[in-house]
Order: C-alpha cells, then structure tokens, then sequence
C-alpha cells in the first residue's frame, strides 16, 4: 500500500467511525476494547445491550458470566452466518432471551 493509499484508507476509516459515534456508537482513539479474536468492539457492544435491553439484561446480568456469554453468542453468529445475517436477524441466547 503506497503512502498515499494509506493516508486516504485512514481518513475513509475516521469517517465511518465519526459516523458512527454521531449516531450514540462509542468509540476508543487507541483501540483500547476492541476484541480482535472476536472481532468486536466489546464496550460498545455492552452497552447497546444493556439500554437496547434494559429488561432483559438486568435479569440475566445476574449470571456471573453474563457478558462473556452474551458476546460469545454473536461471536459464533458472525463465524457460523457473516455479518449481514447477524444485522439483518434476531439472535437468541439462552436466559437472555432475542435481540437483534
């Protein structure tokens, strides 16, 4: 990738974040809770579920691996189905209940 390529493949990066974070999303300038294994920015995630979910989450946070658990359940969605399946359809986690 050629200096130049690069500078723009930021800049194209900082505006879809930017889009996001002017949508509520939260975001990290270093990374900093990004899951690589699980390809998913895991603050953002849990937050979305617990103000999405409120109900549920409160109930099932009672687990004391309910975060854990919850983030696998998309984890193996995006591995078994890809990401358009996974935000185009409700998952289901067992004592959790469906989100999408």
């Amino acid at each position: 990738m050629s200096l130049d390529s690069a500078h723009k493949e930021k800049a194209f990066e900082n505006d879809i974040v930017q889009g996001f974070v002017d949508q509520k999303w939260l975001s990290s300038p270093n990374d900093k809770g990004y899951d690589p294994y699980k390809a998913l920015y895991v603050p953002d995630v849990l937050a979305w579920l617990k103000s999405a979910y409120a109900e549920q989450y409160a109930k099932f946070s009672k687990r004391s691996d309910a975060d854990e658990f919850l983030l696998n359940v998309i984890e193996e969605a995006l591995k078994e189905k890809g990401t358009l399946y996974v935000l185009r359809n409700s998952l289901t986690a067992i004592g959790f209940g469906t989100f999408h």
